[in-house]
């Protein structure tokens, strides 16, 4: 069966949505194009096949991609669940009795870092650097897996590189995948380690963008790369942050009301990133959008 999404984003719709006004409208600046466009969620932020792999010199019979719409079906079921996480804590963070609150279930907080995960690895940024090509050249060094490659393409099956690429794909994007071994769950993990804390506000509004994770990392002394914060808003109204300072630890999956000059410097830091990360500034009202650009 071929392909049935063709427009797959790499920022989730129904996270764009927490963004709309209530026309279900977005505001978005381009920062390449200099350009403000009116937009709505299913317009933006996606790419034609970007999570299907082709298969190269196979057997028609085959279709085009190797287990077309998979990476897709998987996001899809995904998405459900943090959908409705996301809601429930926007629910509560809104709620003046929560304000000193527990935010999430311990089960809860699983869900959230894989959310994260998800944000920051399946985004076309993230997917472009992520490798792939040079993993898939050292696997093809193997003696096991170039005697496969002889026989698939004995059989007209066109090798084992698109196969192994799609593998790859999913040990980067699938947290499903070989029982939990896999990058968004170790990703996860690591964030788990952290304190999660929410700012929210009252007097002002955050803006997302075509890359929502806002983050810095440190190498550790066997020079693997760990997070010192990642950030991504929710909602206009509503973050979550994981950070390493120890003066957050008391305020660990709870609420900190932020104000509006936080709030503008969190916001500005989608700018001081790179134009083809952070491409598009993405807001529910066009007047914030233009003053964090002044």
């Amino acid at each position: 069966m071929e392909v049935k999404t063709i427009k797959q984003h790499y920022v989730p719709q129904f996270y764009l949505r927490n963004f709309e006004d209530k026309d279900h409208k977005l505001y978005v600046y381009n920062r390449q194009k200099e350009k403000f466009i009116e937009s709505r969620a299913k317009d933006i932020c996606y790419k034609k096949y970007l999570y299907e792999t082709p298969w190269e010199n196979a057997n028609s019979k085959l279709g085009k991609y190797v287990l077309p719409n998979q990476i897709e079906k998987d996001f899809s079921k995904q998405e459900n669940r943090y959908n409705i996480l996301l809601k429930k804590i926007i629910d509560t963070c809104s709620e003046p009795q929560n304000e000193k609150a527990l935010i999430c279930t311990q089960a809860e907080e699983s869900e959230l870092a894989l959310f994260a995960a998800n944000m920051l690895l399946r985004n076309l940024w993230s997917l472009k650097h992520a490798d792939i090509d040079n993993i898939l050249n050292e696997l093809m060094e193997n003696s096991e897996i170039q005697s496969i490659d002889h026989l698939l393409q004995a059989l007209g099956m066109g090798g084992t590189e698109a196969l192994i690429k799609h593998s790859c794909k999913k040990s980067w994007l699938d947290s499903a995948l070989n029982n939990g071994e896999n990058v968004p769950t170790s990703i996860a993990h690591d964030l788990q380690k952290m304190s999660m804390v929410f700012f929210v506000t009252q007097n002002a509004s955050f803006v997302t963008s075509s890359f929502p994770v806002i983050f810095e990392t440190y190498e550790s002394e066997n020079n693997k790369t760990h997070f010192q914060k990642l950030l991504i808003p929710l909602c206009p109204k509503i973050a979550v942050q994981y950070t390493k300072s120890s003066k957050m630890k008391a305020f660990h999956n709870r609420q900190i009301s932020i104000y509006s000059k936080k709030v503008a410097k969190i916001n500005r830091l989608y700018l001081k990133g790179n134009p083809e990360q952070f491409q598009l500034i993405i807001s529910h009202n066009n007047d914030v959008l233009r003053n964090i650009l002044q």
